[in-house]
């Protein structure tokens, strides 16, 4: 989990770098991921059950983006870079790894509750 968080922090970083910010931009994603966080600790259950059970628009599109895998992601990916801006194609990969951020601190486990695998 921590190893996570902090590759994802250091793609903030070299996002940010890539973009030509300054240590203010940095520090608002930053702020942003442990939001993220903060979130997913504090409704876990009702992520994990969309997760399960899709039951609004975005638990649906998780389910269709986890459905289709990888392949279609890198494909998507590719295509984007070569025809989008780079402000673009670093929104999409941060946003990415902030869902993945999101997805696997909600199935942390409590100190009271076993972990719960999906």
């Amino acid at each position: 989990m921590v190893q996570l968080d902090v590759g994802t922090i250091f793609a903030a970083v070299y996002i940010v770098r890539l973009l030509h910010g300054n240590l203010l931009h940095v520090l608002v994603l930053v702020i942003f991921h442990f939001f993220i966080i903060f979130l997913a600790h504090n409704n876990k259950n009702r992520i994990l059950e969309e997760l399960k059970n899709p039951k609004t628009m975005i638990g649906k599109v998780l389910a269709l983006v986890g459905f289709v895998g990888g392949g279609i992601a890198g494909i998507f990916s590719f295509l984007m870079a070569r025809y989008f801006d780079i402000i673009f194609v670093c929104s999409f990969i941060y946003s990415g790894l902030l869902l993945v951020v999101l997805i696997f601190h909600a199935s942390w486990p409590n100190k009271n509750t076993e972990r719960e695998v999906l």
